[in-house]
């Protein structure tokens, strides 16, 4: 009765394990993006752009701009939850931030239960690992952008269209309802999620096929059609837009493959290993899960930018669930191969660590935590100084000034670090002499320059010291002719990927 007791306590110490080793892994994961935000670093250009919508929908009940303009659906969800965060903890970078933390920790959650349900613990809890530790994921995580929440967004949807293709009892079924809800609203988050409605009308397909009832094969098309609405009206209503970017194609996948081959051929290797048993058990959930990848990195690479990666990071947690599962079934294979007494332990410690060693030394995996997670640890996309230094240094420049103008290398910095301060825009790419979304001046000639120039007592010049939208004749002659202020670096704790501008002056 003792010996039953004490197996049956085992067995249930054992079968907490699992939970008990997630819920440390949330709880860390948590925290370590916590500290990072509570830094209030920097903001950069893209995550300004969404704080600016959000600061005026608090403002003025509506996303627009002091000319404005407005995106219409493009984003609008990103902006309303921003602006909820503001309103309850403040207009701070903290604030724009926690939504994010707060979604990349819940996806660790996802993440854990889809892969459990697909195939058992154990992979489920390295998939969760991987969505928590890695640096790809703390980084985006972190950030005032909306590919954390695509990424969620697209497990749950590749989940419940897995679970509608292989529903047997009937065709439209509440998985085909719940992934197509959820797909139109993270439409609303980023015009990127329509990835998610190709990969419904992928199921919608194979169920048709697969069930031969060819009716259904119209379903792929509606999609289609509701892909091209909505593009139209990202496009700001042009069938000209919607034409240039349904027929143009992107083929440079350099920066594509230096991104997958010098940082993660490790995970991409470990996840192929998982197609293999997931097909050999179930292989309508190997079509959908390697599809669902393959259609997500296309669409990137080929149709939306092969120079940003962060388009297809909403592909990235289907990858762990493929890794974790792949390397599961390693482990179990090669136990029967290592005729030891503790072969158990022996063999999960081989494979790991043939899999985990290059990451750990490499920085992928993040054991410690780190005052800033960068966004181009992998390869070099996104400028990120410190802005918001270098504009309080240019607040305390003008402070008490008249009649002095700002010129900047960037539209959306100074509506929001210097909220109702003229400007101008020093654009080399220039389509109008006033910038629609803005309203402030563009030029991009020294003859124009100078023109605006002489109109004002004083002013401030913003330079980007790496290839801009502000011509290189243009800067210098900013730096030969005006007043050097200052530099501004990177932001803190990002000092391995620097960047840097220069501050510029007349008439101070």
């Amino acid at each position: 009765m003792k010996q039953l007791l004490v197996a049956n306590t085992k067995k249930a110490i054992a079968d907490k394990i699992p939970l008990i080793l997630l819920i440390g892994i949330i709880g860390i994961g948590f925290v370590y993006r916590l500290v990072n935000i509570l830094q209030n670093v920097s903001y950069w250009n893209d995550e300004n752009n969404v704080t600016i919508y959000a600061r005026a929908l608090i403002d003025h009940g509506k996303p627009l701009t002091a000319s404005g303009y407005s995106t219409g659906l493009y984003q609008s969800a990103m902006y309303f939850v921003t602006a909820l965060s503001f309103k309850l903890f403040g207009v701070t970078e903290f604030a724009g931030r926690l939504p994010s933390i707060l979604v990349g920790t819940f996806l660790t959650i996802a993440v854990y239960f889809v892969t459990k349900k697909l195939f058992e613990n154990n992979a489920a809890l390295i998939a969760a690992f991987l969505t928590t530790f890695l640096q790809i994921q703390l980084a985006w995580s972190t950030q005032l952008r909306p590919y954390i929440w695509l990424q969620l967004f697209t497990v749950v949807i590749v989940y419940y269209s897995y679970k509608f293709a292989v529903n047997k009892t009937k065709f439209i079924d509440i998985n085909f309802v719940i992934a197509a809800m959820l797909s139109v609203l993270a439409v609303l988050f980023h015009a990127t999620a329509l990835m998610n409605m190709f990969i419904i009308g992928l199921s919608v397909g194979y169920k048709a096929l697969k069930q031969k009832k060819y009716i259904y094969l119209i379903g792929p098309i509606v999609l289609l059609f509701l892909i091209f609405a909505m593009v139209y009206s990202f496009s700001s209503n042009s069938i000209k837009g919607v034409t240039q970017l349904l027929l143009s194609y992107n083929t440079d996948i350099l920066h594509y493959f230096v991104f997958i081959t010098h940082n993660y051929l490790w995970l991409f290797a470990g996840a192929s290993i998982g197609i293999y048993p997931t097909w050999r058990k179930n292989r309508e959930l190997a079509y959908i899960l390697s599809a669902s990848i393959s259609i997500i990195f296309f669409l990137a690479i080929f149709k939306i930018n092969s120079q940003y990666v962060r388009y297809s990071l909403s592909a990235f947690p289907l990858v762990y669930i493929l890794f974790g599962n792949g390397l599961v079934w390693l482990i179990k294979r090669t136990k029967t191969y290592i005729p030891l007494k503790q072969n158990n332990i022996f063999t999960s410690i081989l494979i790991l660590s043939i899999f985990f060693i290059f990451p750990l030394y490499k920085g992928k995996i993040v054991l410690l935590p780190q005052k800033y997670y960068s966004i181009n640890a992998d390869v070099r996309e996104n400028p990120v100084p410190n802005y918001k230094s270098a504009f309080e240094k240019i607040n305390t420049l003008i402070e008490g000034k008249k009649n002095i103008i700002i010129m900047d290398a960037w539209n959306d910095r100074v509506p929001w670090y210097l909220p109702n301060h003229k400007y101008i825009f020093l654009n080399g790419f220039k389509t109008n002499d006033i910038d629609p979304v803005f309203g402030e001046k563009q030029i991009s000639t020294i003859k124009a320059f100078n023109k605006e120039k002489s109109k004002y007592r004083s002013g401030i010049v913003i330079v980007e010291n790496w290839e801009s939208q502000t011509p290189e004749y243009l800067k210098n002659y900013i730096k030969t002719t005006l007043k050097h202020e200052f530099d501004q670096g990177t932001v803190p704790g990002n000092e391995k990927d620097p960047w840097d501008i220069s501050v510029y002056s007349w008439g101070l």
